[in-house]
C-alpha cells in the first residue's frame, strides 16, 4: 500500500479524496454536525489523516497548512458552510414550505448596532435544543461578514463562504 501511495500523484489523490471521503463527511452534515467534536473526533482525525496522505506528510505535521494548500474545508467548517447555505436559501425563498418555520426574520432593522441580528433568537433550555439549526444557523449567519451575507448569487455565496473559512486557517 505505501509503494501505491508514494507513487500516484497528488491530483489523483485529491480525486480519490473527494469522492471516496467527502461524501461521507458532507452528507446530511446539517444534521449530525453540530454534535460534539468529542463524538465527531474520530472524522476529524480520518479527515486530517487523509490530507496528510495526500500532500505525504508526516503524521505529525500540521494539518492547517495542508488544507489551506489544497483548499479544503475541515469537516467543523462543512457544517458551518453547509447551514449557511441552508440560511441563504431561507433568505432567498428557495426553500420547500416545510422548512419556512426553522427561522425567524427580524424586521425590526431600522439601524445598525454591533449587534444587530437577521434573526429573532429562539430561546432553548437545552444543549440538544442549542445545536439545532433553528438555533445556532442564525449565530453563524450573523457571524460572516456582510460582504458574505450580501452576496446575490448561489455561486457567490459558496465562493465566499469557503475563501472565508480558508481564511480563517
Amino acid at each position: 500500500m505505501g509503494r501505491l501511495r508514494n507513487s500516484l500523484p497528488m491530483n489523483i489523490l485529491l480525486i480519490l479524496y473527494h469522492t471516496l471521503l467527502y461524501p461521507y463527511l458532507s452528507y446530511c452534515n446539517i444534521v449530525w454536525g453540530c454534535a460534539n467534536n468529542s463524538l465527531i473526533q474520530k472524522l476529524i482525525v480520518l479527515q486530517k489523516r487523509a490530507i496528510r496522505i495526500i500532500t505525504r506528510r508526516t503524521f505529525r505535521s500540521s494539518s492547517s497548512p495542508l488544507f489551506i494548500r489544497l483548499k479544503l474545508l475541515k469537516i467543523t467548517d462543512i457544517y458551518k458552510f453547509q447551514t449557511a447555505l441552508f440560511i441563504y436559501k431561507f433568505n432567498q425563498s428557495l426553500l420547500p414550505r416545510s422548512c419556512l418555520h426553522y427561522f425567524v426574520k427580524n424586521s425590526v432593522r431600522t439601524y445598525d448596532t454591533r449587534k444587530a441580528s437577521y434573526f429573532i433568537s429562539l430561546p432553548f433550555r437545552t444543549n440538544v435544543r442549542a445545536r439545532s439549526i433553528a438555533v445556532s444557523g442564525p449565530r453563524i449567519w450573523d457571524n460572516f461578514p456582510p460582504a458574505v451575507q450580501n452576496c446575490l448569487s448561489f455561486g457567490m455565496i459558496k465562493k465566499k463562504l469557503i475563501e472565508y473559512f480558508i481564511s480563517l486557517y
